[in-house]
């Protein structure tokens, strides 16, 4: 079975995804800077840095990226064709997959923004476009609600297997350290949702109901 849990985010960006490799990526040399000693440094002194000041230092970067592009680059909300891209992209690895004989199960991604932004929500809000600068607003919230629709659809039109964890995990700081990554609190009820989900799947394929 192959789990599918895509992220939209990159659609939003400067440059969407492509849509295959022509050829493979190559592997990263080792190098100082990217040992894991490095990162758990940065992540330490960032701990030591108030909020008010890392947030004024994202703000600044992404006002910095895009300074590097020309005005159409903002985004005030999907456009169409990042949409159609990232539909495109989904069914493909899809219908690769049913090629192969393989279920597919999807997940619809989550994340801890609700209607309505605490000042909290909008600070996170800052820090997840210093990512995705185009992004401008809302648009990130809604990429993640329009691409959510598209898996939902998809799991209608390809007939594929679904959990819906968008709907299922709530929009709270207790479930999400950031924007869309789990705290433990939120990893459980993902895993626990997708196993019983697996379990059914795999009941239902041992013991088909009688339709005679």
């Amino acid at each position: 079975m192959l789990i599918i849990y895509p992220v939209a985010s990159d659609y939003v960006n400067f440059k969407p995804p492509r849509p295959r490799l022509r050829k493979p990526i190559p592997k990263p040399k080792d190098s100082w800077p990217s040992l894991r000693i490095f990162r758990k440094l940065r992540i330490v002194a960032k701990k030591k840095v108030p909020r008010e000041l890392q947030t004024l230092i994202r703000k600044w970067q992404t006002r910095r990226s895009l300074s590097r592009h020309a005005p159409d680059a903002i985004m005030k909300s999907p456009p169409p064709e990042r949409l159609a891209a990232y539909r495109e992209h989904l069914t493909a690895i899809v219908d690769q997959a049913r090629r192969r004989g393989i279920a597919v199960l999807l997940a619809t991604h989550a994340h801890r923004f609700g209607d309505t932004l605490t000042p909290k929500d909008r600070r996170l809000l800052d820090d997840w476009r210093k990512f995705y600068p185009p992004a401008q607003g809302r648009c990130l919230i809604e990429m993640e609600a329009q691409a959510n629709r598209i898996i939902r659809e998809t799991r209608v039109s390809h007939r594929t297997f679904l959990v819906d964890l968008a709907r299922i995990i709530p929009h709270s700081n207790k479930y999400f350290s950031d924007s869309v990554h789990f705290r433990d609190s939120g990893a459980r009820i993902a895993a626990k949702t997708i196993a019983a989900k697996i379990l059914e799947i795999d009941n239902f394929a041992t013991h088909p109901p009688n339709r005679s």
